[in-house]
């Protein structure tokens, strides 16, 4: 029949014809297929940034309270030394605190360590007094966050794991003033022991000192001229280094100081009714020309300066060190608590 066309339906491979709606049902299968990737992989961008940010909050969580941890056990060590009430429960309540404050609420751990940061296996959850060589804790927590996309596939928070380490340190180093000879073995003030360390009984029986003035002593200095200044150049005295003085014994006002204690004495001065951190020597080092006095420790001094503008121009005492101070720690050392100056530090 002229002008007429017949159209055929395809055919499988087995011959069976393929209806317009087969074809239909398959596209939309696939589209489902598709659709159901893409939000998918939506999903991972979108939550898996989610799950990047509560990592990174979850370290914050956990270093924050490692370092709170090791302040509150410091603050339990002191209590024992000066023979006082000591409840090791705040040292696990203040871990709970910053982590809890900080997001990471869940999977709560805490863990004491030695000065290495190894477990001593003694948890920090359990009320029982910390090990004698305790030197810090390490704490874990787990921050979550709800998901979004990632719901789809059955996960209904994205969340993260972190742990801290932190312990107590001695105090690395400092910018200060004045260097105080604390080696009586070389004529200087009974304050240090044969270990290089402070001696807080011994510091605590001098009583008010010379810190700055003609009859200081001079730590066996090669020039006999170090009248109780640092070099006022040196920004950071280092614990175990050999620091150059300032030769005379002229007043100076231009002189800076890190400071740490009940009322800071002020960068620059004046150095009155004040508190500061200052480097104790055990011995001399250098020449004539260069003197040196060696390093080996810290403490923390109440300071006065002479009203009327004599000799003493700064007088000290030794204050015991009861708090904490900010600084850099010497990593892998014990402080003795109660006698050295001492810093809280991440190690891990």
């Amino acid at each position: 029949m002229k002008g007429v066309t017949l159209l055929t339906s395809p055919t499988d491979s087995g011959g069976a014809k393929v209806t317009r709606t087969d074809e239909a049902g398959a596209t939309l299968v696939m589209v489902a297929l598709m659709m159901t990737a893409i939000v998918l992989i939506v999903g991972l961008v979108v939550d898996g940034g989610r799950s990047y940010a509560a990592r990174r909050q979850a370290q914050n969580a956990a270093d924050s309270a490692a370092l709170a941890g090791a302040q509150a056990l410091f603050s339990y060590q002191y209590a024992l030394f000066k023979g006082q009430a000591a409840d090791p429960a705040r040292i696990w309540a203040a871990v709970q605190d910053k982590l809890t404050q900080n997001g990471a609420a869940s999977d709560q751990t805490c863990a004491y360590v030695d000065v290495t940061g190894v477990t001593l296996g003694t948890a920090c959850s359990v009320v029982v007094p910390p090990p004698v060589t305790a030197a810090g804790v390490a704490v874990g927590g787990t921050r979550t966050e709800p998901a979004s996309f990632m719901r789809l596939a059955g996960f209904s928070t994205v969340g993260a794991r972190a742990t801290s380490t932190a312990t107590i340190q001695p105090l690395a180093g400092i910018s200060s003033p004045f260097i105080v000879c604390g080696n009586p073995t070389v004529g200087g003030y009974n304050i240090l022991e044969s270990s290089g360390r402070v001696n807080a009984s011994n510091a605590q029986a001098l009583g008010v000192f010379d810190l700055q003035g003609p009859k200081v002593p001079d730590c066996g200095d090669p020039s006999a001229k170090f009248k109780g200044k640092a070099d006022p150049t040196v920004t950071f005295a280092g614990a175990a280094s050999y620091e150059s003085v300032q030769q005379g014994n002229g007043y100076n006002s231009s002189i800076a100081n890190q400071v740490a204690g009940q009322k800071p004495c002020p960068n620059g001065g004046p150095y009155d009714d004040c508190y500061m951190v200052i480097p104790l020597a055990n011995g001399p080092g250098g020449t004539s020309s260069a003197p040196l006095l060696y390093i080996t420790d810290f403490g923390i001094f109440h300071v006065t300066a002479a009203n009327n503008g004599g000799n003493p121009i700064y007088s000290g005492q030794f204050f015991q060190p009861g708090t904490m101070v900010a600084g850099s720690g010497l990593a892998g050392q014990a402080c003795v608590v109660g006698s050295q100056v001492c810093v809280a530090q991440l190690i891990g």
